[in-house]
């Protein structure tokens, strides 16, 4: 994880326990808590994420609640082919009653793109370096 401007870029990788997601959860709070309640986002790569427990939504259903009453506003999700990422990250987001504006794309660079068109600018060749994926 890493700031670049005001956005948090996340990339998740493997399958997440709720160990792994409550670990994650710790490490988001510590790295966005320097922004402030300024509007700030998120980028998050999902390309070589596998999913998780059902264990991990109920963290990741607070976290989602933090980060709108400390200043998140948008967030944009790089997702791989695998429609079953999709169906979780809208299951989990189902029944929050978040503010964020979320969007879904396939390039890290498209995803910034829409980022910088919701006013969050960001350094692209630090963002693409952060991002570089190799598919096995």
């Amino acid at each position: 994880m890493i700031l670049v401007g005001r956005v948090a870029c996340i990339q998740a990788t493997g399958t997440w326990s709720e160990r792994a997601t409550l670990a994650f959860v710790r490490a988001f709070r510590e790295l966005v808590q320097p922004l402030g309640d300024e509007p700030w986002a998120v980028l998050t790569d999902l390309r070589n994420w596998e999913l998780g427990v059902p264990e991990m939504e109920p963290p990741m259903d607070e976290l989602d609640q933090w980060c709108v009453a400390n200043g998140q506003t948008t967030e944009a999700t790089v997702l791989p082919e695998n429609p079953l990422i999709r169906s979780q990250l809208e299951h989990m987001f189902s029944h929050t009653q978040s503010s964020i504006n979320r969007a879904y794309f396939s390039t890290p660079e498209s995803a910034a793109s829409w980022l910088e068109k919701q006013g969050f600018a960001l350094d692209l060749p630090q963002l693409l370096a952060f991002c570089r994926f190799d598919p096995e």
